[in-house]
């Protein structure tokens, strides 16, 4: 009996990484790539607001469909 199934997955190419000094703030730059439709990582670096630098990786995220032989993973 040959089933049949679909694989889902999340390929997440990375665009680029942006490094900027914000004083604690983020200018809604995160939020202006989410609305693009990119995939935004963000982290601030460094100590306290003053010399902070908040780290934005960026992303284009697609999903992936596949079909497998069910009994080949037997």
């Amino acid at each position: 009996m040959n089933r049949r199934k679909k694989i889902m997955g999340t390929i997440r190419d990375r665009v680029g990484k942006i490094h900027m000094h914000t004083h604690g703030v983020s200018f809604g730059i995160p939020e202006y790539l989410a609305e693009k439709g990119l995939d935004v990582n963000i982290e601030y670096v460094g100590d306290g607001t003053e010399n902070s630098v908040l780290a934005i990786e960026i992303f284009k995220t697609k999903k992936v469909e596949k079909e497998e032989e069910h009994d080949r993973f037997r």
